[in-house]
């Protein structure tokens, strides 16, 4: 037993760290009667060789059983190694969430029990991280880049590509696009990449590159993409393509281009019945509609919209489209009831939906009241410059700004006016969904 850690020293300081890290420990607590939380630190970090008993000691603190941990060859960690990237390709094709939640379980089970190389745990946790995001679970995912940051300098070079790619989606996906246009930016690709990698870092470049408003790079990657996705079948990420190559033509305001995208991602969905994607493309062909100035299409789509998504976020979102239609083109008080109850009535379902939306409802009740309040007004543009949404602080700019005018205040319009103004030049976050 004594040779069988001595010869691992370093794989066994890495399972500890692992181990500590998993079940939420911290080192003050492992390391409380047995030794120093600096002496443990060397141990995690293979700075010192530990004698057995510490060592012993140690993980008997974390319920393992020292017979039971099994060393990998070199051969075995190639061949887990393989395993878990074929894991990282998959879940980059389908995305699907079971399949992450099943795979996530199986990976820390098993890396529980074996001692593994500093790589390959680097690569575990990439590939675990990569599942997180795909399930859309900040906490965990926040949780598994602290844990490489700690062994970034010894990132090899695809680990470094794949950690600042992950990190972009991250911040992509929590809507600081400025961030995750650093990080794709960063990557230095010297090397060659699968082509389904390929493929998908094209995506997640140009989902990011459309946030930044950067039209033509974003329409550029995202071709790129799509021509690879539906070459090869993988009809879902090619509708994904389809959609966002629609976005960025509406940006555009090339409106022909973008309503020739959502059609042929529709035509897609109904030939495979991919009715997943049905509302947020019904969703985009009503916004066309509204950029046309045709309202009553414009609703017909955002209802629709509704009737076939199934998430309740995804939904509030079309609602708010559909208000600022009835608002715009100043419909009945019953119409514009409706759907603020519509809104609230999902609200009540979820604290986070509450604390989202609610500033979005208060306006448009008091709106409705005609007696836009100090409080709500003050309180709402605080939310929005916290969350730097710069569309909705240019729009609820403007709104006030008619209202006051319309009262004849008019030198507190004049300050709402030139608020929406400054942040028009705010980007518009729209976003397919969790990559």
């Amino acid at each position: 037993m004594k040779d069988k850690w001595r010869f691992c020293m370093k794989n066994i300081g890495h399972f500890i760290k692992e181990e500590r890290i998993r079940q939420n420990l911290k080192q003050s607590f492992l390391a409380k009667g047995i030794c120093s939380i600096s002496y443990l630190s060397k141990i995690e970090n293979h700075d010192i060789q530990a004698s057995d008993e510490v060592i012993s000691l140690l993980l008997k603190k974390l319920n393992k059983d020292i017979d039971r941990i099994r060393i990998l060859s070199h051969e075995e960690e190639k061949i887990l190694k393989e395993e878990l990237l074929e894991i990282y390709e998959v879940i980059t094709i389908n995305k699907n969430q079971i399949f992450a939640i099943e795979k996530i379980k199986s990976i820390e089970k098993k890396f529980s029990s074996i001692l593994a190389g500093q790589n390959l745990i680097i690569y575990k946790n990439l590939v675990v991280l990569r599942l997180f995001l795909s399930l859309g679970d900040k906490e965990n995912c926040e949780k598994y880049i602290d844990k490489i940051l700690k062994s970034e300098y010894k990132l090899d070079e695809f680990q470094q590509y794949l950690f600042f790619k992950l990190k972009a989606i991250f911040f992509y996906q929590y809507q600081n696009k400025k961030m995750s246009l650093y990080y794709i930016e960063a990557i230095d690709k010297n090397y060659i990449l699968s082509p389904i990698e390929e493929a998908d870092f094209n995506y997640v470049s140009g989902l990011i590159y459309l946030v930044n408003n950067q039209i033509i790079d974003a329409i550029e990657k995202l071709n790129l993409s799509a021509e690879y996705f539906s070459k090869n079948f993988h009809m879902k990420r090619a509708v994904e393509c389809y959609i966002s190559i629609g976005i960025a033509y509406k940006k555009a305001n090339l409106i022909q281009k973008s309503e020739n995208n959502y059609l042929l991602a529709m035509k897609i969905v109904n030939e495979l019945k991919l009715n997943e994607f049905k509302g947020i493309i019904y969703h985009n062909i009503g916004s066309l509609y509204s950029l046309k100035g045709d309202s009553k299409r414009a609703i017909d789509y955002y209802r629709k919209s509704i009737e076939n998504k199934q998430d309740n976020s995804e939904k509030l979102v079309t609602v708010l489209y559909i208000l600022k239609e009835l608002i715009k083109h100043k419909s009945t008080e019953t119409e514009q009831k409706y759907w603020i109850a519509f809104g609230e009535k999902i609200c009540d379902t979820n604290k986070l939906f509450q604390c989202e939306y609610e500033n979005h409802f208060s306006i448009f009740k008091e709106l409705l009241e005609n007696r836009l309040s100090e409080k709500t007004i003050k309180k709402s543009l605080n939310f929005f410059k916290e969350k730097q949404d710069y569309e909705h602080l240019s729009y609820y700019n403007n709104i006030f700004g008619e209202y006051f005018f319309n009262k004849g205040r008019y030198k507190i319009a004049a300050n709402h006016y030139k608020n929406a103004y400054f942040y028009l030049g705010g980007n518009k976050f729209e976003r397919v969904g969790n990559h």
